[in-house]
This record gives structure tokens, C-alpha cells and sequence, in this order.
């Protein structure tokens, strides 16, 4: 073997280990990244049904929320909708009364998780990167029976809170969006979990 022939054959093995490095480092990035999504949907899920359970009993925002893995910031948006039946559709869309207020009562219910960044000063910031994005119908009503019983029977044994469910009932829907930010929850960071499957 000549001197050329050993250097090309140390500059092709060196090309091929770069190569296998590479395409090792972009496997374990997509695993990770994967993971991360994983649990940032997990994340937003929590949110969802803490909102749905009790939206007055969220956690604070500013103070993110660290699954034991992964810091995260997370925000809620609760966008009334006006439902429209088709001319030609066999529902009958309610004229008058208050019929007409529950029936626009439904609102779309958004959440978005992103990566969270410890500010070090007890709270978290939200990062660039946008995570998860979890959307659902809702209609208030659904609030008085529970989305599950634990719910059902924590809103039947508060009065204030049944009466705040009837008044967002009857009062139907309105437009534009709304941002949910709860600087006065619990303080935790975290939702309590509601209890119960979707």
C-alpha cells in the first residue's frame, strides 16, 4: 500500500465515522424531541381537564409546571362560538328565549404548552418553542352534572359556584377570544389533576 492510498483510506474511514456519528446524534435528538412532545401533550391534557373540572381552581401560570422531567409554560384560551345549522340541515336552531343562550352557549377551549425556562426568581418564562396545542368544545352546561363524579359533586355542594355556572349558562355566548391568566391560583404550579378520564 502506498503513501496516498493510506491516506485516502484514513480520510474515507474518518468521513464514514462523522457520517455514523451524525446519523446516531440525529436519531438520539428525535427520540428526545419526541419525548419532550410526549410529555408536553401529557402537560396540556392536565390543563384541559383541571379547567374543565374547575376552571376557578387553576394553577398559576407564571409559575410553569415541572412534570418531573421537563420545565414547561402553558396558556388557556376559552373563544365563544355562535353555532350555525344549515338551511337544509334537519336540527332545528332555537328562535327566542333562553333556549337560544344555551344553545350559543359552546365554547372552543385551547391550550398551548411551550418550553419553560426557570427565570430565577421562583417563576417561569415561556420559551419560543410551541410544544403542544390542545383544542375542545365545550359547553358550560355539561358543568353542573361533572365531567366526572368527583367534579359533579364538588359543584353541587357549592352554591356560589352553581350560581356562576347558571349565570355563564344563561347569559350564552359572546364574541372575540379570551385569555385565561390566573395569577391568584394555588400557587403550585400544577393542576391538581381532577380526577377521572376524558
Amino acid at each position: 500500500m502506498t503513501i496516498l492510498e493510506a491516506v485516502l483510506s484514513t480520510v474515507i474511514l474518518g468521513m464514514t465515522a462523522v457520517a455514523v456519528a451524525s446519523a446516531v446524534g440525529y436519531v438520539q435528538r428525535s427520540a428526545e424531541r419526541g419525548k419532550l412532545r410526549q410529555h408536553a401533550y401529557e402537560t396540556a391534557n392536565r390543563i384541559m381537564l383541571q379547567w374543565l373540572d374547575d376552571e376557578t381552581a387553576m394553577p398559576r401560570q407564571d409559575l410553569g409546571y415541572f412534570d418531573g422531567t421537563y420545565w414547561f409554560h402553558w396558556d388557556i384560551q376559552v373563544t365563544p362560538l355562535v353555532v350555525e345549522v344549515p338551511g337544509d340541515s334537519v336540527l332545528v336552531a332555537p328562535s327566542e328565549g333562553q333556549a337560544v343562550n344555551l344553545f350559543n352557549a359552546q365554547k372552543l377551549v385551547t391550550v398551548r404548552v411551550y418550553n419553560g425556562v426557570p427565570n430565577g426568581i421562583g417563576g417561569v418564562a415561556r420559551g419560543d418553542d410551541e410544544l403542544a396545542l390542545l383544542s375542545r368544545t365545550h359547553n358550560p352546561i355539561v358543568k353542573l352534572a361533572g365531567r366526572n363524579p368527583d367534579a359533579g359533586i364538588r359543584a353541587a355542594g357549592n352554591r356560589d359556584r352553581t350560581a356562576a355556572i347558571m349565570a355563564e349558562i344563561m347569559g350564552g355566548g359572546a364574541s372575540g377570544t379570551r385569555p385565561v391568566t390566573t395569577p391568584g391560583g394555588s400557587g403550585s404550579g400544577a393542576p391538581s389533576g381532577g380526577g377521572g378520564k376524558k
